[in-house]
């Protein structure tokens, strides 16, 4: 199939040869191009704060201080200011 007359065709030239380089460096390649500079349950990245941080919002749920979106029927939702400082508190 020929698609070089598809309108979603790339007229983008690409060197012969690409520089080949590791899936890790892509990935921190793409993470640096997105401005990230934290990362918590990943390999390299800070595992405790990130357990601690899964804790204290599986907290929130279970005790219901959460956000409209996800309030069970019946429940008095909170701001995200309030959970957020409930996830605070018990970090």
């Amino acid at each position: 199939m020929d698609f070089s007359e598809s309108p979603t065709h790339s007229t983008t030239s690409f060197p012969k040869e690409l520089p080949r380089i590791s899936g890790a460096e892509a990935v921190i390649r793409s993470l640096l191009a997105e401005g990230v500079d934290t990362m918590f349950g990943y390999p390299g990245g800070d595992i405790e704060a990130g357990a601690a941080i899964r804790k204290a919002v599986n907290l929130s749920i279970e005790q219901n201080v959460v956000t409209e979106d996800i309030a069970p029927e019946g429940i008095k939702p909170s701001t995200t200011n309030e959970v957020g400082d409930f996830i605070a508190r018990n970090i």
